[in-house]
């Protein structure tokens, strides 16, 4: 919500809307005693530059959580517990062995790149300062390194902001190849008769199957226990209730109620692999709307380094033909209105993939 209102203040700015509005008269901030040029701040200014300090300190510190919980701390709670993965081997079978071992490389790889994006992350929130500073028209001086500092910031920005659009893409073909799998699995439960084939389950399938899906006691953003034998009975039990979840689908006494359970599995797997493709096409959404504030700020920081200058016509071609002038509000007022629209799609989205999702049909057991 804070960004749709940051964002949407700046459309507003940008287009000098409602101009004989409280929103750009100064008399109204007078009562600060802003000295000069900060007395030149506008109410609408002081409300972006609100939301901008929101997002300095919120995005700053979820970066760091995600750099230091999600990912340092993480990764050696991680590879504590494969130190211990030979425990598992003495108490379970090889499809629980392959399961748990799967599963905690797949989470050491993820602890990894929460380090790296939390520390993208990071940047981004720290460079909104001098955001907040230019709001204030504090750029105007050289207090925080005046306009060079906040063309840094941007460039910071910017470079953050390139490897989050390739993960981006790479989560959208990762819940691409999800609903895949999904439809895949469905199709399978299906013909199944005597319960789930153990060659199927992976860590992925296993965690499909279940209904909240399969998180492990290490799956949250927690530090290692201090008490490594505490962390090892986490282990053996963690692979105890796999065992028990296993059985319920693959040798269940109650028979009836074993094929009922894979039945009712594949028509919610049908049905949840339309919304797993949705949130897909999300993130292809997400790119677009993040690719386009990515070359409109970009077209800012290129125009400041031409100055007067318009550029070669390889750099008239990539400010689309525009002087340096037009290129600058347009690039400005691209990427606001980009991301004006990406917290909406966030909002609303939700909603729409419940009216889109098909209803599960119950099956009948033969």
């Amino acid at each position: 919500v804070v960004q749709l209102l940051r964002n949407a203040f700046c459309c507003v700015k940008d287009l000098d809307l409602f101009p004989s509005t409280v929103l750009y008269d100064v008399s109204y901030t007078a009562f600060l005693n802003l000295p000069t040029p900060l007395n030149k701040t506008t109410p609408l200014e002081i409300a972006i530059a609100i939301t901008q300090f929101y997002a300095f300190v919120s995005v700053s510190m979820s970066g760091y959580r995600l750099m230091t919980d999600g990912g340092t701390k993480k990764l050696r709670r991680i590879e504590k517990l494969l130190q211990n993965q030979s425990k598992v081997k003495k108490n379970a079978d090889d499809t629980v062995q392959n399961l748990v071992m799967e599963r905690l490389e797949k989470e050491k790889e993820s602890a990894r790149l929460d380090r790296f994006v939390g520390a993208l992350v990071m940047s981004i929130g720290l460079a909104f300062f001098w955001l907040v500073g230019n709001s204030f028209h504090v750029t105007e001086t050289d207090w925080i390194g005046g306009l060079p500092a906040l063309i840094l910031a941007l460039s910071v920005m910017e470079i953050a902001l390139l490897p989050l659009l390739y993960y981006m893409v790479m989560d959208a073909v990762g819940l691409l190849g999800k609903a895949a799998v999904m439809e895949y699995l469905a199709k399978i439960l299906r013909k199944c008769k005597n319960g789930v084939p153990s060659v199927i389950l992976t860590d992925e399938s296993f965690s499909i199957l279940l209904q909240k899906g399969w998180n492990p006691f290490w799956a949250g953003k927690s530090a290692v226990d201090d008490d490594e034998t505490a962390e090892e009975k986490k282990l053996l039990a963690e692979a105890s209730s796999i065992v028990s979840e296993l059985e319920s689908w693959t040798q269940d006494k109650d028979k009836g109620a074993m094929k009922a359970k894979i039945q009712e599995t594949a028509s919610r797997l049908e049905t949840d692999a339309v919304t797993v493709r949705l949130e897909a096409y999300r993130q292809i959404v997400y790119f677009i709307l993040n690719g386009i504030a990515f070359y409109g700020y970009m077209l800012g920081i290129l125009v400041y380094f031409l100055g007067e200058n318009e550029g070669t016509i390889s750099i008239r071609g990539v400010k689309l033909g525009m002087s340096n002038s037009e290129a600058e509000w347009s690039g400005n007022f691209a990427g606001d209105f980009a991301w004006t629209i990406e917290p909406i799609v966030i909002l609303f989205s939700p909603p729409l993939f419940t009216l889109l999702k098909p209803k599960t049909q119950k099956s009948k057991i033969d």
